[in-house]
């Protein structure tokens, strides 16, 4: 079904991706507290706009092979939620529901050797057991198979799903061997859908996996968080196939640091890693930390630029290859690493005009930490029972809208703060205090 707008179009971008001429961006319309599945294609001045009239997000935009698969969860009105998962091939849509006998929450879906793999998790029981499952569907809907994988009455989630020549990889979190504590959850699953291996990876803290690459040797390249008594500090993790701890830091800004993202550039040996933190008092920014790997296991941090634009503040940041993706409220800037070029998309509302990357690696030994007391564990999960599932189509409802496309600055230089007493106290102190205390 086509139809015009007739009032303004509230929507907000989660995830996207730059495709050609082609610009998709999956998320939401409505408030963050009651939001509504849809997503945005743009091309040549038009916004093809996809939504459906129930609550969700459209999480997770991923595109293999020329074919865009979003995935996501939608609720309708006295229902359980489902899992949401759109796939557009040749300018064409098609979307379909998965439902289950409990409740279906979609994490991502990508496309793969003729068919779609699905990831997410389902409430097993009613005892807060959370387990994963990982489903095939076929182009036109059809449910070609389905396994669950989790530790008995703990929860254990999927959030990234990561394709391999010969698979699979689900990253997640797990609470079940670090009870008071959540772990990072990987599971290699073969093309049949059966579970290959599976680990566990953490220390004393709640540490969630976000995001992972591969390295250009095959080893994993996680990202994520961990909570614990100093805060929230970001983490980057190397493990080798067989769950080897190779490399591990952990990164701290002025407040609470997360990272999101990462990009592995195998051919220039580059990883890139979208992070979030705090680099003045009162203010929190998304930063883009640059690595490269020198020789064996060793990655080397070279370069940490801070990410901002203007003049709206209420932006949030994700990145898809050498893309950065700046959403804010009926828009989104796309800024190509690449190329040093950066272009406003706008719906509605104030847009954003200027896109800054300002160079604060003088501070990066200070941000970058040791990381101590983390282990790997094997075998954490078992396949276990699914729900009843089975797929529906739903067609969402298509509005078309102009979108106004405009070139914006890009500008490089340093970080300039203003002074901070604390913050130069501090610095002095962890500059000097072990020749002090040699003294």
């Amino acid at each position: 079904r086509v139809s015009s707008m007739s009032q303004p179009l509230k929507y907000t971008g989660m995830s996207g991706l730059l495709a050609g001429q082609y610009l998709y961006i999956g998320g939401y319309s409505g408030s963050p507290f009651s939001p509504s599945p849809s997503f945005l294609i743009i091309f040549q001045g038009e916004g093809y706009y996809y939504s459906w009239n129930s609550s969700g997000m459209i999480l997770s935009t991923r595109k293999n092979n020329n074919i865009v698969t979003m995935s996501g969860y939608i609720k309708p009105p006295n229902t359980k939620s489902s899992g949401l998962v759109a796939v557009l091939k040749n300018n064409s849509v098609r979307s379909f529901l998965i439902e289950g006998s409990s409740d279906i929450y979609l994490s991502d879906g990508v496309y793969y050797n003729g068919s779609i793999i699905v990831t997410g998790y389902f409430p097993q029981g009613g005892r807060g057991d959370l387990d994963v499952f990982v489903a095939r569907l076929g182009l036109d809907g059809n449910l070609l198979g389905v396994k669950c994988y989790g530790s008995i009455d703990y929860p254990d989630v999927a959030k990234r799903l990561i394709v391999e020549r010969d698979g699979f990889d689900v990253l997640g979190e797990t609470w079940a061997y670090n009870v008071s504590q959540g772990d990072v959850l990987l599971l290699q699953v073969r093309d049949d859908l059966t579970l290959k291996d599976s680990w566990s990876i953490g220390g004393a803290g709640i540490d969630n996996g976000e995001d992972m690459g591969i390295a250009s040797n095959g080893d994993y390249i996680i990202t994520g968080y961990t909570v614990g008594g100093a805060g929230t500090q970001g983490f980057v993790v190397r493990m080798s196939r067989v769950g080897g701890l190779l490399w591990i830091r952990s990164y701290s800004s002025l407040g609470d640091t997360f990272l999101k993202r990462v990009y592995v550039d195998g051919g220039r040996e580059k990883i890139y890693i979208l992070g979030s933190g705090a680099f003045e008092e009162d203010r929190r920014d998304f930063f883009l930390l640059v690595m490269s790997e020198v020789s064996g296991w060793i990655l080397n941090e070279s370069r940490l630029e801070i990410v901002r634009a203007g003049p709206i503040l209420d932006y949030t940041v994700d990145m898809s290859g050498y893309n950065l993706f700046i959403y804010h409220y009926g828009g989104v800037a796309v800024v190509d690493l690449n190329k040093s070029l950066a272009v406003s998309y706008e719906v509605e509302g104030i847009h954003i005009n200027e896109t800054s990357l300002l160079d604060d690696s003088v501070e990066l030994p200070y941000y970058s930490k040791s990381l101590f007391g983390w282990r790997i564990l094997r075998n954490v999960v078992s396949e276990r029972q699914c729900p009843a599932i089975k797929v529906v189509e739903a067609s969402p409802m298509l509005s078309i809208l102009p979108v106004n496309r405009s070139s914006i600055e890009l500008k490089r230089g340093e970080f300039k703060r203003e002074f901070d007493l604390g913050l130069a106290i501090r610095r002095f102190l962890e500059r000097n205090v072990p020749i002090l205390l040699l003294i």
